[in-house]
């Protein structure tokens, strides 16, 4: 697939971000069609158009529409659990897990999932994935809590992102049944729980890793508490 921008004219086969289509070799009810698109890029509910009333430019050409409709389509996840910590709010709270060592949280799996947990408790640490759910909108750049100056939200661990996924690496110290118990919780209490992996040293960390801008910050993780500067929309 092609990204650049393209006038209407242009178009052999592609789609529109505004939730249109062409395709000039299909039959002629799927050659200009519009879709709705609600928040996320869940394209559905196609109908044909005329070629007139196509956007006039800004197309995205590519190959084979039913090959990238996937790929701009929505994507759902479904928790399988949910993550209990002490905190009732962002404010005050640590910002990564080595900042709440000592703190005890708890993670719930949900009975259809409990299965799934054979042999985790083998592990001393695991990576929990989960859903920053009270996190509203997203921002490209920002400041990050270390420091004043602004970065791209791919550089920074601020919850305000296109797609609100966190990633936190907390010891495990029990598991009984469905429940585990955890050390180093620094998300919300009641954080909807996407996924668990196991950390494993020989996979996840790497000698002589360059931390970039945060290398001038070592150590400060550890004391430093969260802050209003992501609750604004």
């Amino acid at each position: 697939m092609k990204n650049n921008k393209n006038l209407v004219e242009d178009i052999t086969c592609g789609y529109h971000p505004e939730g249109y289509m062409i395709d000039k070799n299909a039959e002629p009810l799927d050659r200009y069609t519009q879709w709705e698109v609600p928040p996320m890029r869940e394209w559905k509910n196609k109908k044909p158009v005329c070629f007139h009333s196509l956007p006039k430019d800004g197309w995205i050409k590519c190959d084979n529409l039913q090959k990238i409709l996937p790929s701009i389509q929505k994507i759902t996840f479904s928790p399988i659990g949910i993550i209990n910590t002490p905190f009732a709010e962002t404010t005050g709270m640590p910002i990564q897990p080595p900042g709440a060592s000592g703190i005890t949280g708890t993670v719930e799996i949900y009975a259809e999932f409990k299965a799934g947990l054979k042999d985790l408790n083998e592990f001393s640490h695991i990576i929990l994935i989960y859903n920053f759910d009270k996190s509203d909108g997203y921002k490209l750049q920002m400041k990050p809590f270390l420091e004043d100056e602004i970065h791209g939200v791919f550089a920074i661990r601020a919850p305000k992102r296109p797609n609100a996924i966190g990633m936190s690496i907390v010891k495990l110290l029990d598991i009984k049944e469905n429940i585990l118990k955890i050390e180093g919780p620094d998300m919300l209490d009641g954080t909807p729980l996407l996924d668990i992996k196991p950390y494993i040293p020989d996979f996840d960390s790497y000698e002589n890793a360059n931390a970039g801008w945060q290398e001038k910050h070592k150590g400060k993780v550890r004391t430093k508490k969260s802050d209003e500067r992501f609750s604004d929309n």
